[in-house]
This record gives C-alpha cells, sequence and structure tokens, in this order.
C-alpha cells in the first residue's frame, strides 16, 4: 500500500499508484517519456503552495501534483511528496536527483522500482483513473456566500420574469444548435465541426473517446439503488441497513465522478439530507444546511435521475463546471447582446463553477454572475433551467431531433430528450 503521512492512514493500493504514475506521465509528460511511462523519473516539486498555484505554474508533470490528486477532497491543498511520503514508500519509490522540466536544473524526484511492477504494466487502469486529471476538483474552489433555504424551486419560479426567461432559453437552445462544435481531447480534436443538438449528444465521451454515449449503461446499478434508496426515504426513515446502503452508494457515485470525498464527511446523516432536499427541490432553513460540491451535486442527480417523465417533479442535474461554463458563457453573450448591463432576476440564482482544469476554462464573461459553488440554490435553480432546456428540445423534435436511447436494453431507438441527456450535452460544450 503506498501511504500518505500528510492525511493520517489514507492509502492506496500499489497497482492503483503505479496507474495513476502511468496515466500523470502519458497526459503531462515529455513525448518521449509517453512510451515508456514506468521507466520516467519524476521530479517531486513540493512545496507549500495551492493546488491552483501548482496548476497555474504548470507544475502538473511532478510527484506532489500526482500525490495531490490521489488524496481525497479536502487534502489537495497540502504538499504531499514530502520526504515523509518518500520514507514510508520505499517499497515501491526510490530518490533520484532528476532534471526540473522547466527549468532544467538538477531537483530531487523519484523512479518507480522495478520489482514493484509486477505484472501492472499489462493491466488496464482502473476507470476512476481515467477522469483523474480531468474531473472538476474542489479545492480549487471557493465557498459560495450563504444564501437563504427554504423556498420551493416551483414558488420561487413564479416570481420570475418567465415571458423573458423562456424567449433567452429558447434563443441559447437555437444558438447551441447551430454553432460547430468541435470534440478536443488532451489538446487534440476529435471530432471537427460538428452542428446540431443530437450530433453533439452522439459525440459525447467521457472520460476518453473511447467511452462514449453508450457507456452511460455502465450506470444502471447505481441508478437502480439510488432508485430504491430515493422512494424509501419518501416513505419514511431509513433503516440502519439502508443507511449502511446509502453510505456505500454515495462512495460508488463519487468515485465514478472521480471526486472521492474525506471519508468522515460521508455519513448517513449526510446522505440523507442531500437526498431530502433533492427530492424535495428545497434546502432547510437554519445552519444545517446539507453538503454540496462536485461530489454531492453527483449524488443529488442520481437521487431524481428517476423523476424524469414525471409531469410535476423533475431529475436534479450535475451542476459542474463544464455544465454551468456552457449555459453561463451562452447566456452572457445572449444578455449583452440584448443591451443587459447585469444579469436579469430570471437567471440571478444560477451561478458559475470554477473548479475546472483544462479546456477553456475559466472564461471571461461581460456581466457579473454570481458563484454557484457549494450552493443548493444555484443547484435547484440549475437543474430548473435544464430542465426548461428539455422542453423546448422535446416540444419541437422535427427540428432538434430525439436522443438515442440510453438504455441499451431498450428496444426504441431513440427517445425524448431528458435532463441527462441535455447535461451531456452541455457538459462537452462548456469544456
Amino acid at each position: 500500500m503506498v501511504i500518505f503521512p500528510e492525511v493520517g492512514s489514507y492509502q492506496v493500493e500499489d497497482s492503483y499508484f503505479l496507474c495513476a504514475w502511468r496515466r500523470l506521465v502519458e497526459a503531462y509528460g515529455p513525448e518521449a517519456a509517453r512510451a515508456h511511462p514506468f521507466v520516467t523519473r519524476l521530479p517531486r516539486l513540493n512545496a507549500k503552495q495551492t493546488l491552483a498555484s501548482c496548476i497555474a505554474k504548470e507544475k502538473q508533470f511532478s510527484l506532489d501534483y500526482l500525490c495531490r490528486n490521489l488524496v481525497p477532497n479536502g487534502y489537495r491543498n497540502r504538499m504531499q511528496a514530502t520526504p515523509a511520503f518518500m520514507t514510508v514508500n520505499r517499497h515501491i519509490l526510490a530518490e533520484e536527483m532528476v532534471p526540473n522540466p522547466q527549468t532544467g536544473r538538477i531537483v530531487n524526484g523519484a523512479r518507480l522500482l522495478s520489482k514493484a511492477l509486477g505484472s501492472v504494466k499489462r493491466k488496464p487502469c482502473p476507470a476512476e483513473l481515467e477522469v483523474l486529471f480531468e474531473t472538476d476538483c474542489d479545492d480549487l474552489g471557493k465557498t459560495a456566500k450563504a444564501q437563504p433555504g427554504g423556498t420551493d424551486a416551483k414558488t420561487k419560479l413564479a416570481r420570475l420574469q418567465k415571458a423573458d426567461r423562456q424567449e433567452f432559453i429558447k434563443r441559447l437552445v437555437d444558438q447551441i444548435h447551430k454553432a460547430p462544435y468541435t470534440s478536443v481531447f488532451r489538446g487534440a480534436p476529435v471530432q471537427v465541426g460538428v452542428r446540431g443538438w443530437l450530433n453533439r449528444f452522439e459525440s459525447y465521451f467521457w472520460p476518453t473517446p473511447s467511452c462514449g454515449y453508450q457507456t452511460t449503461e455502465e450506470l444502471s446499478d447505481i441508478l437502480t439503488e439510488a432508485k430504491r434508496l430515493a422512494m424509501a426515504a419518501e416513505a419514511g426513515p431509513w433503516s440502519q441497513k439502508q443507511e449502511s446502503a446509502s453510505v456505500r452508494l454515495a462512495h460508488l457515485i463519487f468515485v465514478w465522478g472521480g471526486v472521492r470525498q474525506r471519508p468522515e464527511t460521508v455519513t448517513p446523516v449526510a446522505v440523507r439530507s442531500v437526498f431530502d432536499a433533492a427530492l424535495s427541490a428545497s434546502v432547510p432553513r437554519g445552519r444545517n444546511q446539507p453538503p454540496m460540491n462536485s461530489g454531492w451535486t453527483k449524488v443529488a442527480a442520481f437521487a431524481c435521475a428517476h423523476f424524469e417523465g414525471d409531469s410535476n417533479r423533475h431529475p436534479q442535474v450535475i451542476w459542474d463546471s463544464r455544465v454551468a461554463t456552457s449555459i453561463i458563457s451562452r447566456l452572457d453573450s445572449l444578455l449583452v447582446a440584448a443591451n443587459f448591463k447585469a444579469v436579469p432576476a430570471c437567471f440571478a440564482d444560477i451561478g458559475r463553477i470554477d473548479i475546472g482544469r483544462g479546456g477553456t476554462r475559466p472564461r471571461e464573461f461581460t456581466l457579473t454572475w454570481p458563484n454557484g459553488y457549494r450552493s443548493w440554490p444555484a443547484q435547484l435553480a440549475a437543474s430548473k433551467l435544464v430542465t426548461e432546456i428539455r422542453d423546448v428540445l422535446k416540444a419541437n423534435p422535427e427540428k432538434y431531433g430525439r436522443m438515442p436511447a440510453l438504455d441499451l436494453r431498450c428496444r426504441r431507438r431513440s427517445e425524448p430528450w431528458t435532463v441527462r441527456g441535455v447535461e451531456m450535452v452541455l457538459f462537452m460544450d462548456g469544456y
């Protein structure tokens, strides 16, 4: 096991660490190193700095950046590749002086011991590692200012400028439909200049181009368990067995999304509070707010996925940096073109999520948009907005088409647009 002394007793399997080493070299190493990742030496570049500073200084090709990505949410702003880390992991690492890739100066580094490699060279990496350096990272974000909870989403919507709101949503849908889109992976184009919602949907992949929209069927077990727990939650308190199952489910979702949380924060009470807020589309007043970040937004989305097709309720969207960037950047341009000098009331509850890595994020906006990170009001408002986008698409299948059926067991080849389908298009658009 590889041990991280700066995170108490936290540890990962040797094989997991080795696969992560390979992925880091392939993603950030010089071209000559990518063909032989396990013999490539890494500079440690350990320093007391934030993760954001590490990225800004382009220190991703380092042992410290690798380790920061392997520890749970909340620890990535700490230096990890310390002398103590090297000492406790001598079974897999050896110290070696290596050139700093930025300056050429010789610095402290590390190499893998050949005896530790075993058969890992021939094994595929776990799916969760594919997202390790691409997914949102909570340690890059700032907490949103507290916003009052307790207002039902439907009641709040009734107070907004509905006519203006619907017009801009239709314009946003049409703008995405007409604009050409090129999907990119690690700086290289994958599909160039596709147009239309359907073609954009079919160009979806995560985390690599080999994992297209069809692979979302792999989530069926998680969705089934989330629905079971959601229905039990609406019937009353969870049993002790259901509480344990809810914690297991949350961890599975975090692993799938590449957003591991501190284990001590993932309790039955925390999971239940997120389920309750998502299912009711409201948050309680007071200090005991349900947790919300890049991991918990995914739990909220899974908890309500079975609402698709329910005319009285709607699913929750995964409001991550890519989806938020897509919607806000497009609304920003549409509002500015309409001579708005500030964000109008009808969109004031959604907010930026500035914790993304890679692509075109963060983008520059003309208007001042609020911070939606860790904000339940932003989560609920964004979910309602994506539902309205879905409804525009569903109302005009002749123009926008129907999305391919995500359930591969379904005999239908296509189905009306869903919140999940819209989210997938926005996810790619916001990169």
